[in-house]
């Protein structure tokens, strides 16, 4: 079933819940180049039609009082507030004024929008339960068409080309549909035919991360099972129910090694392309060789460093005019969020990225021990957005961070009812 399909027989129910809207919405990275939708995407552009459908979809929701719209946790709106001022405020003295707008424009429409609506839509237990079902679902089917398409079936040909520029969009949406599936579906079940179905749906995931050829979401993936597996071990104390939890963790951990090593062993064939492929995009791809990318860090380090550049910054996409010279539509970024919100609007909008990281993983840590799956859960999506965000993607490419922060911090209402 191809993706045009799949979203022919999606919007309806989208518009009743707008949660699977909103699962597509940030999905959209992976499946925009999918040749089924070159006719919908000459017309409107699939990110904004499913901007759009979310929105109708809540203003619906929220006539038939199912929804309230509340204000935002002052932990997420008084650092939302200062990056914004800061980000309008250098419109007026960036040297890359087309960059900078266009820039600005889809932080305030697109980043801002992952921000506000988990904060809306997830204020009842079925919501985000339907939320990240429906986004492992839609994984699990972009990295089946894209494992078929790469194992020499070209009737499915789901990707033009993993060098493309969704092939990082890919690798996060699976990595992302993984830690869903693994820490929120297969560790809380009880029933072992539940859990061998989500393991193998992990397996899948896992081979979708490696077939999209990018480092990042491999290495961050990894990391994130490691780190959260770690915290739960050694550092979570509690009742019998925790306990079990950790036995749990060791099982399941063993249980994907083991199916790892399997696949590697299965497909010796396919990985082997998927490894050379891996030394190509570390060598060339993922915006130009390493020396490059360690050439505009130490460039935008310097930038940094100097004055006034460390409290105002050089103005929204600035940093495409210092590195590159340029100023075109998607221009020159860092590819390290941190380092690029520094560079280009000062001390105060990393201080807001950073209060907005701590207040998420405090709000985690805060979490009950009846909320441990989804403590679990946020953890390792938070880990595994901001791994990527520092080592890929412009400030927009990381919607998913802002998703993960929107989520975390915007979970207190779902606690409340």
């Amino acid at each position: 079933m191809t993706t045009g399909l799949l979203l022919a027989v999606i919007c309806p129910v989208a518009i009743l819940w707008p949660e699977v809207s909103f699962s597509l919405f940030l999905c959209a990275g992976a499946f925009k180049s999918d040749p089924s939708l070159a006719a919908l995407a000459e017309m409107v552009d699939p990110t904004l039609f499913l901007f759009a459908a979310t929105i109708a979809g809540i203003i619906i929701q929220v006539i038939r009082k199912k929804l309230v719209v509340t204000t935002p946790s002052r932990q997420l709106l008084v650092p939302y507030y200062i990056f914004v001022l800061v980000m309008i405020t250098s419109l007026l003295y960036t040297p890359a004024p087309i960059y900078g707008q266009e820039k600005s424009l889809r932080f305030l429409v697109l980043a801002s929008f992952v921000l506000f609506v988990p904060g809306i839509l997830f204020t009842r237990q079925k919501a985000i339960s339907r939320f990240l079902i429906t986004f492992v679902l839609f994984s699990l089917v972009f990295s089946l068409l894209t494992i078929i398409s790469n194992m020499g079936d070209s009737s499915l040909t789901y990707i033009s080309g993993l060098e493309g520029s969704n092939y990082l969009a890919l690798g996060r949406i699976a990595g992302t549909g993984m830690l869903i599936c693994l820490f929120f579906h297969v560790m809380p079940s009880s029933r072992w035919i539940v859990a061998i179905t989500g393991l193998s749906a992990c397996m899948v995931l896992l081979m979708g991360v490696l077939v999209s050829g990018g480092r990042a979401p491999s290495i961050g993936l990894l990391l994130s099972i490691l780190i959260v597996s770690l915290i739960m071990l050694f550092f979570q104390r509690g009742s019998v129910a925790v306990r079990q939890i950790k036995q749990k963790i060791l099982l399941i951990n063993a249980l994907m090694i083991a199916g790892g090593a399997g696949l590697l062993y299965l497909y010796t064939d396919n990985l082997e392309r998927i490894f050379n492929r891996l030394e190509i995009l570390y060598t060339y791809g993922g915006g130009g060789p390493v020396s490059a990318r360690l050439a505009m860090i130490s460039s935008a380090i310097e930038a940094i460093l100097s004055f006034p550049t460390i409290f105002i910054g050089l103005g929204i996409g600035g940093f495409s005019v210092h590195y590159s010279g340029m100023d075109v539509m998607r221009g020159t970024y860092p590819h390290n969020i941190l380092l690029e919100a520094a560079v280009e609007l000062g001390i105060f909008a990393l201080i807001a990225i950073i209060a907005w990281l701590f207040y998420s993983l405090r709000a985690i840590f805060r979490m009950p021990e009846k909320e441990c799956f989804y403590k679990m859960t946020f953890l390792a999506l938070l880990f595994f957005e901001f791994f990527n965000a520092m080592i890929s993607g412009d400030l927009n490419d990381n919607r998913l961070l802002f998703f993960g922060i929107g989520t975390v911090l915007g979970f207190k209402k779902l606690e409340m009812t």
